[in-house]
């Protein structure tokens, strides 16, 4: 296991004109757990053999290697991996481990053809995830992964959330769950300590606004947006504090390229570019705004064609296409301290991200292509 990463600063970026580096106004402090996913951690196994050493190597160790645990399987694996965490070595080895995670990944695999879902274990899962979830009292970042829940298993994951107790030291919150589930979880968070959350899954406008409601420190969102619901959160009053925004688009059965996909393009154009930096402007706290896309090119000769006016798409190089919309939308948000479009490619490639920083506040914003891109040049946490 390799040692845990230390909190990278935000680097100096040039003053406008100048010589001498500025460093930006920084966003209030978030612990580490809450800004990075700890690279390195321990499976079920791993954690059995470590609670299992001499009183003199636990000593040592047992307060810093189970800082972040991952739990990932089919079904029927991670109903045996939980059932193995919850009964890990002497109730007082238990106790320490509990308390010293502060990072867990919970995350079941595509259903094995051989399981069955009425059977017993399937039955117990739901369960044995939130017996999990609630033995962490200190955890702080949550990735839960159940999507492939059946039916059943939700009704069953739902019922029990709402007779749980909450979980008091969640402050980050990543969920890959049916919709039905995301307000349940988050209700089942401590609204006082909720800053963070992210949501690979479609919400309507109620969703959104209850999200607002519950997490009134909520510091930071990422979501996933459909064809209809692009602008749902511009219109969450309830989520005017505030300071990041990440927004992917997540397209619908046979409804082509997203429509945030189609906004970006078309903010070329003057008008739609002061509509989309008038959604944003509704943010007074906003500081920082990701938008993700798959690869630009995917449709783009469909818009050539489009025959939008007084701009020849034909003649736009793509780098500075995306450099002109990052730099007509900053101008009209002044507050804003960096706005990224993050281009997904095919297979396990790196992003490419379009990043423009701001050295202080009302200056132009400073543009730059960054390819081959992992998580230590974001320290502040725009790639997950």
């Amino acid at each position: 296991m390799g040692d845990m990463p230390s909190a990278p600063p935000l680097g100096p970026i040039p003053a406008n004109g100048g010589d001498s580096p500025v460093t930006p106004p920084t966003l209030t402090a978030c612990p580490l757990e809450t800004l990075y996913n700890i690279s390195s951690y321990l499976t079920a196994s791993e954690m059995s053999g470590a609670a299992q050493a001499s009183s003199r190597l636990w000593d040592a160790f047992s307060r810093s290697i189970f800082r972040s645990v991952k739990f990932q399987g089919t079904q029927s694996a991670l109903v045996l991996k939980l059932h193995e965490f919850l009964s890990i070595g002497s109730q007082d080895r238990r106790d320490v481990i509990n308390e010293s995670i502060r990072s867990a990944t919970i995350t079941i695999l595509a259903l094995d053809p051989t399981d069955d879902e009425y059977s017993q274990t399937h039955y117990m899962l739901p369960n044995l995830i939130i017996r999990s979830i609630s033995r962490m009292s200190r955890v702080s970042t949550i990735f839960l992964d159940t999507l492939d829940f059946s039916r059943n298993q939700e009704r069953s994951f739902r019922r029990q959330l709402s007779n749980m107790s909450a979980w008091t030291s969640i402050q980050n919150l990543r969920m890959r769950v049916r919709s039905g589930s995301v307000e349940r979880l988050i209700a089942n968070c401590a609204s006082e300590k909720l800053k963070a959350v992210h949501i690979e899954e479609k919400l309507s406008y109620n969703q959104y606004q209850e999200i607002g409601r519950h997490c009134q420190p909520l510091k930071r969102l990422s979501i996933w947006v459909h064809n209809y619901g692009f602008e749902y959160n511009y219109h969450s009053l309830s989520l005017r504090q505030l300071e990041w925004l990440i927004i992917a688009p997540k397209p619908e059965q046979g409804m082509g390229t997203p429509l945030i996909f189609v906004t970006m393009v078309r903010s070329i154009v003057e008008k739609e570019t002061q509509k989309l930096a008038g959604n944003l402007g509704k943010y007074p706290h906003l500081r920082r705004v990701g938008f993700w896309f798959s690869s630009f090119t995917s449709g783009w000769p469909h818009f050539v064609n489009q025959n939008i006016p007084g701009v020849n798409l034909l003649t736009l190089d793509k780098k500075d296409r995306v450099f002109g919309v990052i730099r007509d939308l900053s101008s009209g948000l002044p507050n804003l301290q960096e706005l990224c479009f993050v281009e997904t490619l095919a297979g396990n490639q790196s992003p490419v991200i379009y990043r423009g920083t701001r050295a202080a506040e009302g200056e132009d914003m400073t543009v730059d292509l960054k390819q081959d891109c992992h998580r230590d040049a974001f320290p502040l946490g725009l790639l997950y």
